[in-house]
């Protein structure tokens, strides 16, 4: 369906832009990253878990923080030292037996395997890739890295203004990403689509190559093989990296350029983009879901204060039994109050939940085959079509 970019049109869409204060609160990021921000980025040597999860506060000379200040880390009752990731103790060997006879494995604040995983067998501990960590310390070990090269890897880049450009930026555009996992643990994009609003011209619709190592491209959701990715290496067809993709999304879209997206922060943030015109599908969902919660709330409160204080024919007050339970209540006003179901659980409020109850329509089918952010990036435009025309729908 072409949508026809006429002004009122154009002024209804640019009144879902969210301010940058909502776009901040729902994950997006508004500024670039600072010393301390990027410090956050690294990763424990051991778990591999960011220093942001595991709130390290950095030491006042910007180098690594002291060993105390690391986490907050309950200290083991195994031994008194403090060994380093190379001499993490043996989970296993340390197991004590409790007083229901069950063996308990000690309490460390870094768990993890030292070895490699190949073909889904731990070679530290041989153990499949689901077992439990076989190794733990007593603190968690930032990576080496310094605030340059993490700068390089993770700053965010604001949208330029292009020049030299045959035709002007789009109006708006629709936006969509499939991840892997970086070898770092990093969301990676891994396939890109971005379609003009209005046309549902495709712009771009491209595997990206990766310039970081992989731990997995997760097929099952991305919908991308290896042998695609190296199909699409080999025919040139593919993007180069994230600054690669960002530059190829970038001859379409200015700083006024409205990008339309479904949970889009997880995109613009995989892409370390920072753009501030921005119209969030999820977003105005929950937002509909909140304030039809509220309102269904006020009127089950209404109707019951009505049922509680009736005037008798002879003027006088009567109380009138009600049930307490929500769904009590809810029957008992079932003659005032209309039926309303509310969308209020993530599961409701995911892309492909709401394109059968907006649009009627069935996406993310594929099964094992995975999703197609082509399709996406049509559903996220197509609910937020679909909110404009139906500006005081509620929630059903």
């Amino acid at each position: 369906m072409i949508i026809t970019p006429n002004e009122g049109y154009i002024w209804q869409l640019r009144k879902l832009v969210e301010p940058p204060e909502t776009l901040a609160k729902n994950g997006y990021i508004m500024q670039p990253l600072n010393d301390d921000e990027l410090f956050m980025k690294k990763r424990c040597l051991g778990c591999g878990k960011t220093m942001h999860q595991l709130r390290v506060k950095q030491s006042p000379n910007n180098g690594p923080p002291p060993q105390a200040n690391k986490a907050d880390i309950t200290p083991s009752k195994i031994t008194p030292s403090q060994p380093t990731i190379q001499e993490g103790l043996n989970i296993k060997s340390l197991q004590t037996a409790t007083k229901s006879g069950v063996s308990e494995a000690p309490k460390f604040s870094c768990r993890y395997h030292p070895g490699q995983l190949i073909r889904k067998v731990w070679t530290c501990c041989n153990r499949n890739a689901s077992a439990e960590p076989c190794v733990g310390t007593n603190m968690h070990i930032p990576q080496n890295i310094s605030t340059d090269a993490l700068a390089d890897k993770y700053q965010v880049h604001s949208t330029p203004r292009v020049v030299h450009m045959q035709r002007s930026p789009r109006v708006a555009v629709a936006l969509d990403c499939e991840m892997g996992t970086a070898a770092s643990g990093d969301s990676e994009p891994i396939r890109v689509t971005l379609i003009d609003y209005f046309s549902k011209e495709i712009l771009v619709n491209n595997i990206i190559f990766p310039d970081v190592s992989m731990r997995h491209l997760n097929t099952k959701y991305s919908g991308v093989s290896w042998d695609d990715m190296n199909k699409a290496k080999r025919q040139q067809t593919c993007l180069w990296g994230v600054k690669g993709t960002r530059e190829a999304l970038w001859r379409h879209i200015g700083p006024g350029t409205i990008v339309v997206g479904h949970g889009a922060n997880n995109d613009l943030r995989a892409l370390r983009w920072m753009h501030s015109s921005v119209v969030d599908s999820l977003i105005i969902e929950s937002t509909r879901a909140k304030r039809e919660e509220l309102r269904k709330s006020a009127e089950i409160e209404s109707a019951d204060e009505g049922r509680v204080g009736q005037k008798g024919d002879n003027g006088d007050i009567r109380l009138t039994p009600f049930s307490t339970t929500a769904t009590g209540i809810a029957e008992s006003t079932e003659e005032t109050a209309p039926k309303v179901t509310v969308v209020r659980k993530p599961r409701q409020l995911s892309l492909k939940s709401l394109a059968k109850l907006r649009l009627g329509r069935d996406i993310q089918t594929g099964g094992k085959k995975g999703h197609d952010s082509l399709e996406d990036a049509t559903a996220a435009r197509d609910l937020v079509h679909w909110s404009i025309m139906n500006p005081d729908e509620a929630s059903h």
